[in-house]
């Protein structure tokens, strides 16, 4: 179900899809979630919102944010096609049928030793094998963890913000801001392994 509005909904079974002026592949990610909600039957809700987000004047691109049981902190930028539609048609299913993920307990403790962790994570259709699978663990951590955040930003639009931030590979993740790093993903449960390693070892910079 399309619902084109001007203002956002409580709605908790929804995609909100914001949209500027100019924006280049918004048409193209509006038509990837309405195709995969009419395909696999899920009667969600997606609005498009006609409103700039934050990443937007450096990539013209839209913005899909995830509700329900991602509670607004699943956000992808730009048009996730190709590799990521696997991984997209996962999380709307997790959103429909409001299911939680279950991910390790090690992992799950370690999180839990932050505050927050707000994760950025800049991928596109030309990274090498295992952007997917580290997707997909990222937004598994949001349903299992209410500290965690996770924007997934799609690098062919965000060409001139990745050379603002000094990104020269894919996949590439920046947590809370402060470190840069390139987690293994060779499948769901490496990145989960690789993740856990990588906070462990950065725990005080992270915070």
């Amino acid at each position: 179900m399309l619902v084109a509005m001007g203002r956002e909904t409580m709605k908790a079974c929804r995609v909100a899809i914001y949209v500027g002026p100019k924006c280049v592949t918004c048409k193209e990610m509006i038509e990837e979630i309405c195709g995969a909600d009419n395909r696999l039957n899920l009667g969600l809700t997606v609005e498009v919102i006609e409103k700039e987000h934050e990443y937007f004047k450096k990539t013209r691109a839209p913005m899909t944010v995830f509700f329900g049981v991602f509670d607004g902190r699943l956000r992808y930028v730009g048009w996730m096609c190709c590799h990521m539609v696997r991984v997209i048609e996962k999380n709307l299913i997790m959103l429909a049928k409001s299911v939680k993920a279950k991910i390790p307990k090690d992992l799950l403790e370690t999180l839990r030793q932050l505050n927050k962790l707000n994760i950025e994570m800049f991928t596109s259709p030309l990274c090498p094998t295992g952007c997917p699978d580290i997707a997909e663990a990222l937004a598994n951590i949001v349903t299992a963890c209410s500290n965690v955040s996770c924007t997934v930003v799609g690098a062919i639009e965000a060409l001139d913000l990745m050379d603002e931030l000094g990104i020269s590979k894919l996949p590439t993740l920046i947590l809370n801001n402060k470190l840069k790093c390139s987690p293994r993903g060779k499948s769901v449960k490496d990145a989960y392994n690789s993740l856990k390693e990588i906070i462990v070892k950065n725990l005080d910079k992270i915070r």
